[in-house]
């Protein structure tokens, strides 16, 4: 019997337990990753519903998350979001247990796996962005100087990364970093940090039908989250184009854009060559991360 198959036979007999009134049946894997288990199921209370439910309850990154801290953040988002109309499934029940799994159990949304259009996703990306700040902080903001807690993150990626990969890469301290993040046309704004289409951008015949997966959200300047999609080769001039902005790379601070790339690159870098082994591509991360790191020793000299 595999993982999956216990924790959805525990997750069976413990709704029927505690939630008889739902009469949920069906309940089957439908993906997931390093985080969660994504199960898809029938209620009768609620039509069709996916369950997210965490592999453990502490997730082993560089800084470890709280797995039932980003679940309650997934309502909280939810509940941020679906006034301004965004495409966030809605939440039905987020169910804490000290004695079983904790779950998370909203809508499942159908879709077919189909590449969302890249202008829609820089609307939606911009539309994410304008919603303003939630009224509690992401789990990934730290104790709320999301500056302090990047550079944080950052540190200890590149930390990890020299020692897997027996590097050598230097950067300043972590609050030497936070302080070269500062400047003047920053501002804070709900940034999703994970809109990769397929996975997270949710799609049926190439409309986007969802955005999910809080897990990495920050409040932060908008930059960060363009750095990262453009490290992910998902910042096109469509996508620029939804977005409303083209020249938002050309106001930014040079030292200010290698750090946020920096944090995407680290995390790459750590995602291929420990979390998810690929030799090819953890070789391709390693040499951007490696270029990134040369280049912002040189603008900060």
């Amino acid at each position: 019997m595999s993982r999956a198959d216990e924790i959805i036979g525990r997750l069976q007999a413990r709704i029927d337990e505690l939630y008889p009134s739902w009469r949920l049946n069906g309940l089957k894997p439908a993906g997931g990753g390093i985080e969660f288990l994504v199960c898809r199921a029938r209620s009768d209370r609620f039509g069709d519903i996916a369950l997210r439910v965490p592999w453990q309850r502490t997730i082993p990154y560089a800084v470890p998350l709280d797995s039932r801290q980003i679940l309650l953040q997934e309502t909280q988002l939810s509940d941020h979001l679906r006034p301004f109309g965004l495409p966030v499934p809605r939440v039905f029940a987020t169910h804490l247990d000290d004695d079983g799994d904790d779950f998370l159990l909203c809508e499942y949304v159908e879709h077919d796996r189909s590449r969302p259009d890249s202008r829609e996703l820089g609307m939606l990306v911009r539309a994410v962005h304008d919603s303003g700040p939630p009224h509690r902080l992401c789990v990934g903001d730290g104790d709320g100087d999301t500056r302090a807690a990047v550079a944080r993150r950052l540190s200890m990626q590149l930390r990890r990364i020299n020692r897997e990969a027996r590097l050598n890469l230097a950067l300043p301290k972590a609050r030497e970093i936070a302080d070269l993040m500062k400047w003047e046309g920053e501002r804070r704004c709900l940034l999703h940090m994970d809109a990769r289409p397929v996975d997270n951008v949710l799609a049926l015949d190439g409309r986007i039908a969802a955005l999910i997966d809080w897990s990495s959200a920050l409040t932060a300047d908008p930059a960060l989250e363009l750095c990262r999609m453009d490290e992910l080769g998902l910042l096109d001039s469509d996508f620029l184009q939804g977005y409303g902005d083209r020249e938002w790379q050309h106001r930014l601070p040079r030292r200010v854009e290698l750090i946020y790339r920096l944090d995407t690159a680290a995390m790459l870098a750590v995602l291929f060559a420990c979390h998810i082994p690929d030799p090819v591509r953890a070789r391709e991360r390693l040499q951007r991360l490696v270029l990134l790191c040369g280049e912002f020793r040189k603008q900060i000299r």
